[in-house]
């Protein structure tokens, strides 16, 4: 840079940076204020970039309660997996629950047409202990004596089942709302009581992806299960009465009824339970 001296009309040579190292300073000095804009950058899209992750999975999961109640359990299965993507820790297990639920009900096709032609009925596959498979419209399964601990076609509303669970609280579950329950049975006492087969546990996982899991609220345990494969064919049965006789086999136990369904819609401005 050349300065000019007014009184004499002398120039000098100043060393200077130029205009350029001015602004940048060294080229190790412009490296860092290039990252510094990109770091900035970044955390100004992040909040956007978020806010549409977030939009993507609230979208995502009622599409998915849509597609489960149309019985497009394959569209409700991606859609899930797509609001997995984006979920916040607490509804993660939910989701994974209903991924799971949906995948088991896309092996089951014949079940899910059936289902979807009796909308107004339950229509499941039950499995017994030893594997036993019966498919179709579940008439009956009873689990114990009183009203609470049977769920069917046959019942007044399909019944319900009523569970104490692991802290304590007894909890009341429509049938509608079941997808899939499962029993851990106890053998009998080496010594003493009880001396048949007992309900250990009793696990109900619902169509929103809640599990509730504990101790039937009756005390005398009932294995029933009445299914009619089609309205053409007639019930198959299988039942066993631990209490009353030891004469049975523990095959024949109930091990668990997976049930087709889809979480209730919910009304206008009322939240899911996974929000």
């Amino acid at each position: 840079m050349t300065v000019w001296h007014a009184r004499d009309g002398t120039q000098s040579q100043v060393v200077s940076q130029g205009s350029a190292g001015l602004w940048f300073g060294s080229a190790w000095e412009r490296g860092v204020w290039w990252w510094a804009a990109i770091a900035v950058a970044a955390a100004a899209c992040a909040p956007a970039a978020a806010q549409r992750a977030d939009s993507t999975g609230a979208t995502a999961l009622p599409a998915a309660d849509g597609a489960a109640r149309d019985f497009d359990y394959a569209r409700a299965l991606k859609l899930i997996e797509a609001a997995i993507r984006t979920s916040q820790p607490a509804t993660l297990p939910r989701l994974e629950t209903r991924r799971g639920l949906y995948a088991k009900l896309l092996q089951t096709p014949d079940i899910v047409t059936l289902a979807r032609d009796n909308p107004n009925r339950l229509v499941g596959v039950g499995t017994t202990r030893a594997g036993r498979r019966l498919a179709g419209f579940i008439q009956l399964l009873e689990f114990g004596v009183p009203a609470y601990a049977r769920i069917g076609n046959r019942l007044p509303a399909r019944g319900s089942l009523r569970v104490v669970d692991e802290a304590g609280e007894t909890v009341h579950t429509p049938a509608g709302d079941i997808a899939q329950v499962s029993i851990d049975w106890s053998p009998p006492a080496e010594e003493g009581w009880p001396w048949y087969w007992s309900m250990k546990r009793i696990i109900l996982t619902l169509h929103s992806g809640q599990t509730i899991s504990g101790r039937p609220a009756w005390a005398l345990p009932i294995s029933s299960l009445t299914v009619r494969p089609a309205d053409d064919e007639p019930d198959l049965t299988v039942s066993v009465l631990p209490f009353l006789s030891a004469q049975h086999t523990p095959d024949d136990l109930v091990a668990s009824v997976l049930l087709v369904g889809a979480p209730a819609e919910q009304p206008p401005g009322n939240p899911s339970e996974e929000d």
